[in-house]
């Protein structure tokens, strides 16, 4: 008999029973037989005459099992305090700039449906600031600043925040690896996030949805890895929003990747995120709800959008508009002329 009361599982026999026994009440058997470098020669041998035959402690088994429960218990947990639909804010106590004083902004509030402009100059501390973010800092990152989800700090171990994490970041440059369609890619997530699979109607509106966000119409046959920069991002930032159901969504120079940026912003307030996006694009700075303005490291300001800056973003957005025909006629190869 084992037996584990520290974590509150119960007891149960395993002298003499199979894998395929075994795996009625530990499902991951396989994965941690695996994880352990223990083959599994025959499903039907015994968990003893396996470890025997590779050398292993049956004890160090039971150990893993264990560990691997009381982990998907942890989660269960987390997932039970915190539901993403019910995340409608968070609050960002700050720390210190790179010299060590105290950042001029005390604390901020940002809430869903808002978008958030990161900016200030190479180097000021955006990065930084979307990592905090990300990390659900607890003063524990460079700046010591601490991050609230509905003012209740996210400390969890790192396995299971890997797991529920509420926040998608979509970095500068990213391309994929995996050898995989972008259908098969969608279904598979789906299936590791909601627990199914083969849903048609949802793996076609992240397609629909990713291809108005960046203008190069894509198909769920096409490989993952000959999609574009832009593709690849706009497939993220729709799989994040429709799949994922991240409340918080992190862009890093959205300008820079051929993502449509008034499709972008129009979709992720539509959808009620709190996204927060850094910049050096002066259209989306004018277009966000509140600008958080970085300096040495430190927030040195937050900029509520003023109304008079409501006809300097509409000139921008006609020159916008005038270059965005150019270049259009540009790729049809044809001439420009006055």
């Amino acid at each position: 008999m084992i037996k584990d009361s520290s974590r509150g599982l119960e007891s149960f026999t395993v002298e003499g029973l199979t894998i395929n026994q075994i795996q009625e009440w530990v499902p991951d058997i396989e994965i941690i037989m695996k994880d352990l470098g223990i083959p599994i020669t025959n499903k039907d041998s015994s968990l003893k005459y396996l470890c025997d035959e590779a050398g292993y402690e049956l004890s160090q088994v039971l150990q893993a099992i264990f560990s691997r429960e009381a982990q998907k218990k942890e989660i269960e947990m987390q997932k039970e305090a915190i539901n993403f639909s019910n995340i409608d804010r968070i609050r960002i106590e700050t720390g210190f700039d790179k010299d060590g004083n105290r950042e001029p902004v005390e604390s901020i509030e940002l809430r869903s449906g808002e978008i958030v402009a990161i900016v200030g100059p190479t180097g000021s501390g955006k990065s930084q600031l979307l990592f905090d973010i990300e990390s659900l800092a607890v003063g524990d990152t460079v700046s010591k600043r601490k991050v609230y989800l509905n003012d209740n700090l996210w400390e969890v171990s790192d396995d299971s925040y890997n797991m529920i994490r509420p926040i998608a970041h979509i970095s500068q440059t990213m391309n994929f690896i995996l050898d995989l369609s972008v259908y098969d890619f969608l279904n598979l997530h789906i299936e590791s996030r909601l627990g199914i699979s083969n849903n048609e109607s949802l793996i076609d509106d992240v397609i629909k949805t990713a291809c108005k966000l960046c203008g190069e119409p894509f198909t769920g046959e096409m490989q993952l890895v000959s999609l574009s920069g832009g593709q690849s991002r706009a497939l993220m930032i729709s799989d994040a929003v429709l799949i994922s159901k991240s409340p918080i969504v992190l862009i890093d120079e959205i300008e820079n990747a051929g993502i449509n940026k008034d499709v972008a912003i129009n979709f992720l307030t539509g959808k009620g995120e709190i996204a927060l996006l850094a910049t050096h694009d002066p259209v989306i700075a004018l277009k966000a709800d509140k600008r958080i303005v970085l300096k040495n490291g430190a927030i040195s300001k937050v900029i509520e959008r003023q109304k008079e800056e409501s006809d300097i973003l509409e000139m921008l957005l006609e020159n916008e508009r005038i270059v965005e025909d150019l270049r259009k006629k540009m790729r049809l190869g044809e001439t420009i002329a006055l």
